[in-house]
């Protein structure tokens, strides 16, 4: 699994330089990646990118709980309500889109979702989600969580599961703050070392589902 991860690692050190050099790649998947006789991993095909919008980098100020009911959760809901018709017209290979994607608006953080939608499917030879029905899959990538590795593979060591899981987080905050944080535990798993992140759901998560249930609790329909 180090070797895995080796790869995951040049995978998330030529995202880091492309975000540096201010683009989003918008079309990370494992056709993307091609891994030469060397061993070297190359990302391919910057055809979908785009400029990065600094307005749509997620900042550790927009980690702070205030952000619990967040503009981009009202957005995203409103989407779903909507049947996702915007989604036609989005560039990207679909089963590896981040969500907020549907909304019309890309960042790091979706590269790093889609980066981490590869890497599960590499793990366990089985895309993150997958159905014929192109409103169906968008509905399980919007709503449905994924099943964790370890489900499927008890083989696959707990720290590389958390570190995948973290770039699917739905909301883009939950994830990963920049390829640099990835990276870091990426190599600390390389080195048999803890990584320094734990499963952002069990935060961010759990604050957004407490204040939901509090909203509906004490919205004018309860009383």
């Amino acid at each position: 699994w180090r070797d895995f991860a080796k790869v995951a690692i040049q995978a998330t050190q030529a995202l880091r330089a492309a975000h540096r050099a201010g683009i989003c790649h918008n079309d990370i998947k494992p056709g993307n990646l091609l891994l030469d006789a060397s061993g070297r991993v190359w990302v391919t095909d910057f055809g979908l990118s785009q400029p990065v919008d600094p307005s749509e980098l997620v900042s550790k100020a927009s980690q702070n709980d205030a952000r619990v009911l967040s503009p981009f959760q009202r957005r995203l809901d409103q989407q779903k309500r909507t049947n996702h018709s915007s989604s036609r017209s989005i560039g990207g290979t679909l089963r590896y889109m981040a969500p907020e994607r549907f909304l019309g608006r890309q960042s790091t953080a979706s590269d790093l979702y889609s980066l981490g939608a590869t890497l599960y499917e590499l793990c366990i030879q089985s895309p993150l989600f997958e159905h014929e029905n192109r409103e169906t899959l968008i509905t399980q990538i919007l709503e449905q969580r994924p099943v964790t590795p370890r489900t499927i593979c008890r083989e696959i060591p707990k720290a590389l599961e958390t570190i995948i899981m973290n770039c699917l987080q739905k909301h883009p905050a939950d994830r990963y703050s920049s390829a640099d944080a990835l990276l870091t535990d990426l190599l600390r798993f390389t080195q048999g070392k803890s990584i320094s992140s734990t499963n952002r759901m069990s935060f961010g998560g759990f604050f957004r589902r407490l204040t939901h249930r509090l909203s509906k609790r004490n919205s004018p329909a309860d009383q």
